[in-house]
């Protein structure tokens, strides 16, 4: 029987804005041949291929028994239309195989960090400010966090490299001149100095009212 598999997927990203590259394998591990099977890259927001996905490529092989075909394709990356890369082939299900679960690959194409829950608590003169950074795609660079109360900067803090669909504690202590009366105001913003570029850069900052 047929049973086609896609392995070996790698990506090559170009940060400057010219062609990047993605590279996998097809693996026949069947013992009879396969003609003009179609095989799809897509840019994804998310792991599931759906009608908001970009079609970057499209592209049919022939592939004899127990033969691997090393795949490679050279294209412009859009950092704002998702941070995964699928692979499917077989992508209309015209072949009954032996394993119709290895037909599918994925691998992450981009990055984006954004801010979860927030807590903050009040204690005599110290405000204390607590979230996670999430980062969903290619592992994130170094970069640092700040808060800023009334429109001053108060704290910074460094944040290490984040796996993707990681997240990474931060909390911030911060020794108050005299103790906050009435309403205020605190600002969190991720990667300030934007050393990461990011699919989504409207998601790195959390304004919050607190009162003292």
């Amino acid at each position: 029987m047929i049973d086609v598999a896609i392995d070996n997927v790698q990506f090559l990203l170009n940060p400057s804005g010219e062609k990047s590259e993605i590279s996998f394998d097809l693996d026949n591990l069947g013992d009879l041949p396969v003609k003009g099977i179609q095989t799809q890259i897509y840019q994804s927001k998310d792991l599931n291929i759906d009608e908001s996905d970009r079609l970057i490529r499209s592209n049919r092989n022939n592939l004899a028994a127990a033969e691997t075909k090393s795949i490679s394709k050279i294209f412009r990356l859009n950092p704002n239309e998702g941070n995964y890369l699928l692979i499917q082939t077989d992508a209309f299900d015209q072949f009954d195989e032996i394993d119709e679960g290895n037909n599918f690959a994925s691998i992450p194409c981009g990055l984006d960090l954004s801010i979860q829950p927030m807590n903050y608590t009040l204690s005599q003169n110290y405000l204390t400010v607590s979230y996670n950074v999430h980062n969903q795609g290619m592992r994130s660079d170094l970069t640092t966090a700040q808060v800023w109360l009334d429109g001053q900067k108060i704290s910074t803090v460094p944040i290490v490299q984040i796996d993707d669909e990681r997240s990474h504690g931060v909390l911030h202590i911060f020794k108050l001149g005299t103790p906050l009366v009435g309403p205020h105001e605190i600002k969190v913003i991720v990667d300030p100095d934007n050393l990461i570029h990011e699919s989504n850069e409207n998601n790195n900052t959390w304004l919050f009212p607190i009162q003292g």
